[in-house]
């Protein structure tokens, strides 16, 4: 082999145990410096974060189908007492436990303005409730708006779903670099290094 050759394979050994991940012996676990509780506190707030973030895509997922059902059961005359109901007993637990806090609400006798009023704020339930409460007050069909409303919420899905397609293939790009990087040395780099070698040496 010549001198050119094996410095070149030397030139890829050097980078490929540069790319290499380190030994075991540099990734055990180390003492954390925070104080235990602080620990805790950390890892508790991520869980809950975490899971709030589940119940919110859940919610987002299943609310155009959940307002589509709601319009269905009130369009064929079904008290909204008994359509809530219905609709919950078929729905995913974070959408059931939305619809049952307001069947639990106008059961105790509470108004029907005031129980829808209490979703204005949800960042995805908040429109569809205020024109629940809207509708309280004068005694309107809520059907349509309803179906508006569910209309409009599977566009929002289709969009976060889209978005979230697109950041997937942003994030894929550097784990590909990494798993074509010594392929790239060993065809690339390697050949070009030995060529120039040889073409300064002589040989």
């Amino acid at each position: 082999m010549s001198t050119a050759v094996l410095i070149g394979f030397l030139v890829a050994a050097a980078v490929l145990a540069w790319w290499a991940p380190p030994p075991l012996s540099r990734l055990e676990p180390r003492s954390s410096p925070l104080p235990g509780w602080v620990g805790k506190v950390w890892g508790w707030a991520a869980k809950r974060w975490s899971g709030r973030r589940k119940v919110n895509r859940a919610v987002v997922r299943e609310l155009p189908e959940t307002l589509d059902l709601l319009a269905v059961c009130l369009e064929a005359g079904a008290p909204m007492t008994n359509a809530i109901a219905t609709v919950a007993a078929v729905s995913q637990p974070a959408t059931a436990a939305i619809l049952h806090g307001i069947d639990a609400q106008l059961q105790v006798g509470r108004d029907p303005q005031d129980a829808w009023g209490s979703l204005a704020d949800h960042p995805d339930w908040g429109p569809p409730a205020r024109d629940a409460a809207r509708s309280a007050r004068s005694g309107t069909s809520l059907v349509e708006c309803l179906r508006v409303h569910a209309d409009e919420a599977r566009r929002r899905r289709r969009e976060q779903e889209t978005k979230r397609a697109r950041s997937v293939g942003v994030k894929s790009v550097q784990p590909l670099a990494l798993c074509f990087l010594p392929a790239f040395v060993l065809i690339g780099v390697v050949p070009l290094v030995a060529s120039l070698l040889g073409t300064f040496t002589g040989r």
